[in-house]
């Protein structure tokens, strides 16, 4: 009688729909009553999603004392008579094809594991030579990439760059120490700039095209050139 109450609900809410329909839906409803450790608001939410209505909280207070009425509910009777059936259909099949299986590939296993054993090694060798390749050319690599950095002329290590590097620098392309000392002070603001491009741009505005080495050297290096700078010069003063 309860449950026919809440089917009544549901075919109220989804109109003429097919029987077998309508008791899914309750069935589902029913489920999600019964659920003990979520909110009744969280319920309702749901409940309202498989009718596609909203429901009013009366209607859904009815519902929930509905379903608390109900002790022993686990669905239609016929409905987990049939389904258990067919799960023990199933379960014979897949037991008489697993017998099946077991017999057919019982006489291949010797055979599999011999050619299993065979490949292993195979492939173990093959892993060896390949890791073998792998690190000749990781040393010629390393070897390579030291070399370019030996003979890079624009690269510039941080032990070379003391407090007045840049300075010196300035000098030999300028010869003039008061044009130089102001083009460093211009130069500082310039490496400090965020982007390669905008960097760049205005070295080249400085310079002029013709420093071109100058400025390709100052690129390259501008972050080390602008903190050893500083740290130098904060050292010079400091002493």
């Amino acid at each position: 009688m309860i449950y026919e109450q809440i089917l009544s609900r549901v075919h109220q809410s989804l109109g003429d729909e097919p029987q077998e329909v309508l008791k899914s839906v309750t069935d589902e409803i029913l489920a999600e009553l019964k659920i003990d450790n979520k909110k009744d608001q969280e319920k309702k939410v749901e409940i309202e999603a498989m009718l596609t209505c909203k429901l009013s909280p009366d209607i859904f207070s009815e519902l929930l004392n509905l379903s608390k009425q109900i002790m022993d509910y686990v669905g239609d009777p016929e409905e987990n008579v049939d389904r258990l059936e067919e799960e023990m259909r199933v379960a014979f099949v897949l037991d008489e094809e697993g017998i099946k299986d077991d017999d057919e590939e019982g006489d291949e296993d010797e055979d599999n594991k011999i050619k299993d054993f065979e490949s292993d090694e195979e492939q173990d060798k093959d892993e060896n030579d390949e890791n073998e390749g792998k690190i000749i050319m990781a040393m010629n690599n390393d070897d390579e990439v030291e070399t370019e950095v030996i003979n890079d002329k624009y690269n510039l290590e941080v032990s070379q760059i003391d407090a007045y590097w840049l300075q010196t620098e300035l000098n030999k392309n300028f010869n003039d120490p008061l044009m130089a000392q102001k083009m460093e002070i211009e130069i500082m603001k310039v490496l400090c700039v965020t982007h390669d491009i905008e960097c760049e741009n205005k070295l080249v505005n400085l310079l002029s095209h013709e420093k071109f080495d100058l400025i390709k050297l100052l690129l390259k290096n501008r972050f080390k050139l602008y903190f050893c700078t500083r740290l130098g010069r904060a050292q010079v003063f400091k002493n």
